[in-house]
């Protein structure tokens, strides 16, 4: 689970970084790659919001799973716990 939880966040990073790059890097980029100079960039930007919205997505997907996951073991631990204290008691209750 850990490597998705990573991805979910790489995705994250880079859509946030494509943004940030249209925003305070195009003149940069237009000079590491002379070739776009002139162009727009407004695909960098939308493909920055896609991978943040993917990523976002992604990770709230996984986190539902994992707090299910996490919320039946508490649950199950609980159960065994009330089980335990029911058999002490009816146990005092015979032996007392």
């Amino acid at each position: 689970m850990k490597v998705q939880f990573i991805i979910s966040w790489v995705l994250r990073g880079l859509g946030a970084l494509a943004v940030l790059v249209y925003f305070f890097g195009g003149m940069k980029l237009g000079e590491w790659f002379p070739g776009l100079v002139g162009k727009s960039l407004n695909p960098l930007f939308y493909a920055g919001l896609v991978l943040y919205i993917v990523g976002a997505v992604y990770y709230r997907i996984l986190f539902k799973k994992e707090r299910k996951i996490q919320e039946a073991e508490y649950r199950e631990e609980k159960a065994k716990a009330a089980l335990k204290e029911s058999e002490k008691t009816s146990d005092d209750i015979t032996n007392g």
